[in-house]
């Protein structure tokens, strides 16, 4: 056999499927946690994966989340529509492998987030809450509560992991 074994050449589409099925598996996530899951498998180098998502940005097949969730990717209704018209074009084994390690890699952005509620005095009658998410001591999100409902505050303080 010779040392120089070629590779299947992948077409743009079938890569524009990938990335459908890996951001499918993981929504919301943003690209720069996408990006170590597209190299483990080996999907494709990372400016074909930003070019790749760009296009898929542009023709509306994925939308980027507001405010809490800003910089985060999903796919819109018409990202679905595209899975469901082109998904015979990219190997099923190809599918079988994302749809099989995306758990485990889920499971492993999930543990590397950081949720802590802290109770603030703010005086008589008032309660405050300052809530936040973390990734890697990176703040992502923080959510500041103040009421004079206690139990409000209590709810909130009980139910912020879920």
């Amino acid at each position: 056999m010779p040392d120089s074994f070629s590779r299947k050449r992948v077409s743009d589409m079938e890569y524009r499927l990938r990335l459908l099925v890996c951001i499918e598996q993981l929504e919301p996530i943003a690209p720069d946690q996408l990006w170590p899951f597209v190299a483990q498998l080996e999907l494709m180098d990372y400016v074909s994966m930003c070019l790749y998502l760009d296009e898929l940005r542009q023709s509306g097949a994925l939308a980027e989340g507001q405010h809490a969730l800003a910089g985060q990717l999903y796919l819109t209704a018409e990202g679905h529509k595209q899975w469901e018209l082109f998904s015979s074009r990219m190997p099923m084994s190809e599918q079988e492998r994302i749809r099989r390690e995306a758990p485990a890699y889920a499971q492993a952005l999930k543990e590397r987030k950081y949720l802590r509620v802290m109770w603030e005095p703010v005086g008589e009658g008032r309660h405050s809450l300052f809530c936040t998410v973390q990734e890697n001591e990176t703040p992502t999100l923080l959510m500041r509560l103040v009421t004079g409902d206690r139990r409000l505050a209590d709810t909130v303080a009980a139910s912020f992991r879920e």
